[in-house]
């Protein structure tokens, strides 16, 4: 084991960790990302347009971030909410899905964060084809949390969302920054280029030489190459980093926590009006 003092990092601030990015589809595919462009299947018949029923699938099978993740739906629905009183936004939860996202155990750079939470080989893509091929009858729901088969049949908007932390290390100081992203996969009236909401977040600021022996060890193709920064800062001193999930708030100056960054990010979107304005069934527009 490696003996290495870790220290207390500096507390947020925009010198040391950028401000929220908003990122657009054409940014994406300027930096050669592709992105989901699958669709699933509404009912084809509502019992009354007024009602939206709504399901949020994300890219996740811990339960803390899909609690977090669901918290930031809820507030957002309820904002929606109040600019559309004519409308009830019904929610049917937050569903978790264990899918991979496409990239290495331990992410790093603006390509593999956004392409892990957001691309079609990433946490929605992968989470849009598990839906898909349930509706198909290609695979059952063997593997869906419980209650998730009937939010699916009953939604008329399918949000599909992912989060990946993927540091920024050309930063003045390298820190975790996070990515976030909302997809609208149901079939309706909807534009492919005004179905994705995505953001950048500012994070903690990272020990590099924890996170350069991660890369190092996950080059190791004769052991296991599932080492983060997090695993290793636990395994150089499990009494300060008790949890390598969670290693953010026992370094951090100001206790920020691991989602409290994200939360930064999630803020400053809101979901587009046109989401909730759509023909169920309808056939898709012009991209």
């Amino acid at each position: 084991m490696v003996a290495v003092d870790i220290p207390v990092l500096h507390a947020h601030s925009l010198a040391s960790a950028g401000e929220v990015e908003l990122i657009t589809q054409e940014f994406a595919a300027r930096a050669g990302i592709v992105l989901c462009s699958r669709r699933v299947l509404s009912k084809s018949n509502k019992d009354n347009p007024n009602i939206i029923k709504v399901v949020y699938i994300v890219g996740t099978g811990t339960v803390p971030k899909v609690e977090n993740m669901d918290n930031d739906m809820r507030r957002k629905l309820a904002a929606i909410q109040v600019t559309m009183p004519h409308i009830e936004i019904v929610f049917l939860g937050t569903y978790g899905l264990s899918v991979p996202s496409g990239e290495p155990e331990q992410p790093s750079g603006f390509k593999q964060g956004l392409n892990g939470a957001a691309g079609d080989t990433g946490r929605i893509g992968n989470s849009v084809s598990a839906v898909q091929k349930y509706q198909l009858g290609e695979i059952s729901d063997v593997g869906f949390p419980q209650g998730l088969q009937q939010a699916i049949n009953d939604a008329d908007l399918h949000i599909f969302g992912g989060q990946e932390a993927s540091p920024d290390m050309d930063a003045e100081r390298p820190y975790d920054s996070n990515y976030a992203a909302y997809y609208l996969a149901t079939e309706c009236n909807v534009k492919q280029s005004e179905r994705y909401c995505m953001v950048k977040s500012p994070g903690l600021e990272l020990v590099v030489e924890a996170f350069d022996e991660a890369l190092k060890r996950n080059q190791d193709t004769t052991a296991p190459r599932d080492w983060t920064h997090g695993k290793v800062l636990n395994e150089w001193d499990p009494k300060v980093v008790p949890d390598p999930k969670d290693w953010h708030r026992v370094l951090s100056r100001d206790r920020m926590g691991r989602f409290d960054y994200s939360d930064m990010g999630y803020q400053e979107i809101r979901l587009p009006e046109e989401w909730f304005k759509l023909s169920p069934g309808a056939q898709p527009v012009s991209q």
